[in-house]
């Protein structure tokens, strides 16, 4: 692993408002963003980029069975071992501004369904809510719908993170629309993980913070699906202009209990395409790319 000066990478790469606005956050001369070197890189296997002219999106998984979204609400499984199609379904949010950006398996179990633990799917447009489902490898139920109506209410383009460590929901947003913006910024709301128990509709306010909201000290343009390991926040990103780091696709690793970067992985050179899905299953990290390829990433332990 190489250390190389932040504020520098972000002039060249985006500009000078970017590095104002780092600036601002509290970046220095002497800040330093961990460069690693690069992962091991596999296919695994080539499923469908659409369903029904939806788009790949958000990727989860349990216990060997992969749940695929598509944008808009649309799910298609498969066995991870061998790429078999299980079925293809909608969601009971199955609506037109539904994004799933992002999709992770929660802990507890729906009542009648002890063989998936509730889903949580989110990245909706326009709606600032998480959807928690009740999966089979056929079907699906709307059981919850967890609304954030947090302040400043500006803030957009929400997803959901569960970190099972600390037993929260981390709720990420950035400041403008427009997701490449250089000098927008990457906001982290964290609040309880609600109980299934507690009804079909759930209203987060500010007051209901488990801490004050906090910015990462750095905006991976384009921000993609993420997952927690551990402490460890793995965050995809990619594919717009150049990264601060000058990558185009890659994964920033940041851990939730220090607030420090760990590690930059830059995957353009192996996969030079929009990553979509991310998810981690039996201690090996899997990330699924807008044109449907599947690929395991390793070692883990370089990305802890």
């Amino acid at each position: 692993m190489k250390k190389v000066k932040y504020l520098p990478l972000l002039q060249e790469n985006l500009g000078e408002a970017a590095a104002q606005r780092a600036a601002l956050l509290g970046v220095t001369e002497e800040t330093e963003l961990p460069l690693d070197e690069p992962l091991q890189v596999r296919l695994v296997h080539k499923l469908e980029k659409r369903s029904e002219d939806h788009v790949v999106q958000g990727t989860a998984c349990h216990k060997g069975i992969i749940f695929q979204t598509y944008d808009g609400g649309r799910c298609i499984t498969y066995r991870l071992d061998n790429g078999e199609k299980l079925g293809e379904f909608h969601f009971g949010s199955f609506y037109t501004h539904n994004h799933c950006g992002n999709a992770i398996f929660g802990t507890q179990y729906p009542k009648n369904n002890d063989r998936f633990p509730a889903l949580y799917v989110s990245g909706d447009l326009t709606t600032k809510a998480c959807y928690v489902e009740s999966v089979t490898e056929t079907s699906a139920e709307l059981l919850q719908t967890i609304y954030f109506d947090i302040e400043p209410s500006t803030y957009t383009g929400g997803q959901v993170i569960l970190d099972f460590a600390r037993n929260r929901l981390i709720y990420q947003q950035r400041e403008f629309q427009k997701i490449n913006d250089p000098a927008n910024v990457y906001r982290m709301c964290e609040f309880p993980i609600p109980s299934l128990d507690d009804g079909a509709e759930i209203h987060f306010t500010n007051a209901d913070m488990l801490c004050p909201a906090y910015v990462m000290p750095f905006y991976p343009t384009i921000y993609q699906a993420a997952y927690i390991e551990g402490n460890m926040l793995m965050q995809s990103f990619g594919r717009g202009k150049p990264s601060y780091t000058g990558a185009v696709v890659g994964m920033v690793c940041y851990d939730t209990a220090t607030h420090e970067v760990k590690h930059i992985f830059d995957l353009t050179a192996d996969v030079d395409v929009e990553p979509e899905g991310l998810f981690v299953e039996d201690g090996r990290v899997y990330l699924c790319f807008v044109n449907g390829e599947l690929y395991e990433l390793s070692p883990l332990e370089r990305m802890l």
